[in-house]
């Protein structure tokens, strides 16, 4: 159990903040890799506390199956207190309906031992003596001899009896002595369960509660997360002869027969070309600078979004679009035509600017469709 409280203390040290009280990212690539290890360690918290509750729930559990267990074995020794009481108050009574026929049987036993042992070693000599004839001696002989063997018999009964009621009296003391241990463990058992259920009673209500914050705490950040992908998506790419006339092209050429020589939006430096994943680069520029279209198209979406700053969307034709964020100020209102180098807005404070490119509404490596360093 202190494993688990200390577990617990440490959970509710680490939880973060809501997303809106963290500090603004400086870019936007750093938000997202500290929002993917954000999720990364709510998701591992969340299993943590799943994990914490569901060892809760086996402990008591099982304290629950020793009581049910110490229960049985209670009633199960009660029918065998009950079985050997019934038993042992048979012999007492056996023993008692005995006890007049014993002290009679030694009364007579002890006349005829005496009447026997009167003359000593000349017992014998003297039946033969009284006695009529030698049947008569012989007679008397084998009567005295048969009284003694009965004797002996009955008492050796009455021994017998004797020793049953002690063993089963010995019996039955050992079975009351289990009876009592059994008793007291299961006093000791309701009384720790009882208290566990008591102390962790509020404690899983704590872990639900956290549990379901880091719950929504990860929804807002998943929310936040697919927010981008989400506007992107909703962007509807006109078919191609119904937006010549409304998108400004290129004579010749579209934006798909011109990847590897769009203009770069600001005159800058990527700063984050070896990433795994080139979902989008940042291009390090004075704060003030000019940010221009990189190709001919449409402005999709102008406007603030929540963990990018001011973005502009711009639609290029053939289901290709550019997303430029982490802007200072926008030149460009949403469903207005450029051109390739129109000025589209400045560079922030942050001096970084944000560029993806979307092909599909999925993001490509913007490295394959610019003209970087000219």
């Amino acid at each position: 159990m202190r494993r688990i409280f200390f577990a617990l203390t440490c959970l509710c040290l680490v939880l973060p903040l809501p997303l809106g009280a963290a500090q603004k990212p400086d870019s936007l690539e750093t938000a997202r890799r500290e929002l993917k290890t954000r999720l990364s360690t709510l998701v591992d918290q969340r299993n943590q506390l799943t994990r914490t509750i569901e060892a809760i729930h086996l402990e008591i559990n099982s304290l629950k199956i020793r009581r049910i267990r110490a229960r049985a074995r209670i009633n199960e020794l009660k029918a065998l207190a009950l079985k050997s009481s019934g038993r042992l108050e048979d012999l007492r009574r056996e023993a008692a309906e005995l006890q007049p026929s014993l002290l009679k049987m030694r009364e007579i036993y002890g006349e005829r031992l005496r009447a026997m042992y009167l003359h000593g070693p000349d017992t014998g000599l003297a039946i033969w003596a009284g006695a009529n004839s030698f049947h008569d001696a012989l007679t008397r002989s084998q009567a005295l001899a048969r009284l003694a063997a009965d004797s002996r018999e009955k008492l050796q009964k009455i021994k017998i009896r004797q020793k049953k009621y002690e063993k089963l009296k010995t019996s039955l003391a050992f079975k009351q002595n289990e009876f009592l241990e059994y008793i007291k463990d299961q006093q000791e058992t309701e009384k720790t369960l009882k208290e566990m259920e008591q102390k962790n009673g509020g404690l899983l209500n704590n872990l639900e509660a956290q549990g379901k914050k880091l719950s929504e705490n990860i929804n807002t950040l998943n929310q936040a997360q697919a927010r981008l992908v989400r506007t992107l998506a909703m962007v509807k790419t006109l078919p191609p002869e119904q937006k010549r006339g409304k998108i400004l092209v290129p004579p010749i050429k579209g934006v798909v027969a011109a990847k590897g020589n769009l203009s770069p939006p600001v005159e800058g430096a990527p700063t984050n070309l070896n990433l795994p994943e080139k979902h989008g680069i940042f291009i390090k520029a004075r704060p003030g600078s000019l940010v221009r279209s990189p190709w001919w198209g449409k402005v999709a979406y102008a406007g603030n979004l929540a963990g990018y700053g001011k973005v502009i969307v711009l639609d290029h034709g053939q289901r290709v679009h550019t997303v430029l964020a982490c802007l200072g100020n926008l030149s460009v209102d949403k469903g207005q035509n450029v051109k390739a180098g129109s000025v589209v807005g400045q560079v922030g404070g942050t001096a970084l600017v944000y560029l993806e490119v979307r092909k599909g509404a999925k993001p490509v490596n913007p490295l394959k469709w610019l003209r970087l360093g000219s």
